[in-house]
C-alpha cells in the first residue's frame, strides 16, 4: 500500500486507517526502546571506563604495609618485585 492510498483514504473518509495508526504506535514504541537502549549503552560504557581505571590503578600501585596478603589459593599475575 502506498502513501498516496493512505492519503486518499484519510481525505475521503476523514479517518486514519487502522494499519497507519498501528504503525504510528509502533514507531513511537520503537523510538522509546531505542532511547532506553542508548541510555543503557551509555551507562554500560561509563561503568566499563570505571572498571578499566580501577584495574589500572590496582595494577600500577605499589604494595604497602596495609595490603592484605593473598590467600594461599591465589596466584599473582606478576611476581613481586623487590
Amino acid at each position: 500500500m502506498s502513501i498516496v492510498f493512505y492519503a486518499r483514504v484519510r481525505t475521503e473518509t476523514h479517518q486514519t486507517p487502522k494499519v497507519e495508526k498501528r504503525l504510528r504506535k509502533e514507531v513511537v514504541r520503537l523510538k522509546e526502546v531505542l532511547k532506553n537502549s542508548q541510555a543503557a549503552e551509555a551507562k554500560s560504557r561509563h561503568r566499563a571506563e570505571h572498571v578499566a581505571l580501577a584495574a589500572a590503578v590496582l595494577i600500577l600501585r605499589k604494595p604497602d604495609s596495609q595490603d592484605q596478603p593473598a590467600p594461599d589459593n591465589v596466584i599473582p599475575l606478576r611476581p613481586p618485585t623487590g
